[in-house]
């Protein structure tokens, strides 16, 4: 028995331990990865920029058909209650424009791109839950850098 409870331990330890070394970038949320590479340059500067913010998920596709990927993100401010989601456009190797934002789902946040209408720019679809209750959102990005919900379910529930 007591054999067993120290083997408990150990392995609790050791679940902490590499929860901890897993989550050392405090500005990634810890768990299954934010769906593109930690390394990503843009994400490297956002994250420079916005220390506040917890960035939730990302998704790289070229939403304003200019040839270049953007990224997509959704991020958690600190302290605040709601999920946002930003679009850093490609401006150079080096650089990136801001998009307005828009609200963002707070669990389960997944982000997949499809070009809906066949015309230029592609639409992102966020989706997610908040306390079980789930929605989506279809979203543009439009010309004044606006991000235009352009159908969404159940988003004011889950956001």
């Amino acid at each position: 028995m007591k054999k067993t409870a120290i083997w408990a331990t150990a392995v609790i330890i050791l679940l902490e331990i590499g929860f901890i070394i897993y989550s050392k970038d405090k500005n990634i949320q810890a768990g299954r990865g934010i769906g593109v590479d930690v390394n990503h340059p843009f994400l490297k500067k956002y994250q420079k920029e916005f220390e506040n913010q917890t960035i939730i998920r990302a998704a790289q596709e070229d939403v304003n058909n200019d040839g270049k990927k953007d990224l997509v993100v959704v991020y958690n401010p600190k302290g605040d209650e709601k999920n946002y989601s930003i679009v850093l456009i490609y401006k150079d190797e080096n650089d990136y424009i801001l998009s307005k934002t828009a609200v963002a789902p707070r669990e389960n946040v997944e982000i997949k791109f499809k070009n809906i209408d066949d015309k230029d720019n592609i639409e992102f679809i966020i989706s997610g839950s908040k306390n079980g209750n789930y929605g989506y959102a279809i979203y543009r990005l439009e010309e004044d850098l606006e991000i235009r919900d352009l159908f969404s379910e159940d988003m004011d529930n889950c956001c």
